[in-house]
């Protein structure tokens, strides 16, 4: 069986690099107005035919906004599919001609000072899937911004090895999850920001905590808060948004410094609010395919756990070691 499928892999790991590279050229060749349509076609496509993924889109649009109509619902879930089809193939285009993003995006003031080297210390900014979250690491290392960026390495060699040329084409430092904390405090220690994903799924037992995110718990790391206070960064939330004609980074910094708060919990919790925050400000922006009520934990009300989506299971709580 495990033969099978590292033969299968063989195969089919070539063939979606090379479909890959033919989205790039593609959408390197489309105008803005072609890229929009196409976008637009195949996520109508898209939703109507993935019945499955739908509905999880559906079901994490009602823990989100309970009060909004069904049919609401549904055209927003829509909607973000085809924005999110729509910022990949914006950002394929951008890697034809880097420079371009430059005139593309617009720094919001706290970023410009960032680039200017006028920020006092160093920044830890959680984004969420929002907007284009890859295109945020991508013009700030081309607006010189010395920055590092934490990924998940993908299982496809071929696709990682072109996801990382681009990255790192001009000075993003990447750093993968498996044991990024070292990482991090070496970036910082260079003199780099640091930009990491927060709305995913970590587990108990692989170092994730749960917060409250749209009014039930969710698991997130716990990298984000214990780093910031030990190293003395400052903790901020962003995203890169789509606007008029472009993207627009936009950076919100947290009621309190991440000293000022009792623990690493209360900042986890502080950072997950505002990364709320921003998605109700731009909610058809936002990933909702993904999976993110995925764990219910131990000892919740009734009642709240029949609020979790189809797709939840119990959280088994980590085993004490001994």
């Amino acid at each position: 069986m495990i033969r099978a499928k590292r033969w299968r892999r063989r195969l089919t790991d070539p063939a979606v690099y090379l479909a890959a590279g033919a989205l790039i050229h593609t959408a390197g060749a489309l105008s803005p107005a072609a890229r929009q349509r196409l976008a637009r076609l195949v996520g109508a496509l898209w939703w109507r035919t993935d019945r499955r993924q739908q509905r999880t889109v559906l079901e994490n649009l009602a823990i989100a906004f309970p009060q909004m109509l069904v049919a609401d619902r549904a055209d927003l879930g829509r909607r973000s599919v085809c924005q999110a089809l729509h910022s990949a193939l914006d950002f394929a285009h951008l890697l034809h001609s880097p420079q371009a993003a430059l005139t593309h995006v617009l720094l919001d003031p706290f970023t410009t000072r960032m680039r200017d080297g006028a920020v006092e210390r160093p920044v830890m900014m959680v984004i969420p899937h929002l907007g284009s979250w890859e295109l945020f690491g991508h013009v700030g290392a081309l607006s010189g911004i010395p920055s590092a960026a934490v990924a998940h390495e993908l299982r496809n060699p071929y696709l990682e090895g072109l996801l990382r040329r681009t990255r790192t084409a001009h000075g993003l430092q990447i750093i993968y999850s498996d044991g990024a904390a070292r990482g991090i405090v070496r970036a910082v220690r260079q003199g780099r920001h640091i930009g990491l994903l927060m709305d995913q799924n970590t587990r108990l037992q692989e170092g994730g905590a749960y917060v409250d995110f749209f009014g039930l718990p969710v698991t997130v790391t716990r990298a984000p808060a214990v780093l910031a206070r030990r190293l003395g960064m400052d903790l901020r939330v962003g995203a890169c948004v789509r606007h008029e004609d472009g993207f627009q980074i936009v950076t919100e910094s947290l009621p309190q410094p991440a000293e000022a708060y009792a623990d690493d919990l209360a900042l986890l919790q502080a950072a997950m609010a505002a990364n709320e925050a921003l998605i109700r400000r731009f909610p058809d922006q936002y990933l909702w395919t993904y999976r993110r009520w995925r764990y219910i934990p131990s000892g919740l009300p009734l009642a709240q756990q029949r609020r979790y989506p189809f797709y939840a299971r119990p959280e088994q709580a980590p085993v004490p070691p001994g």
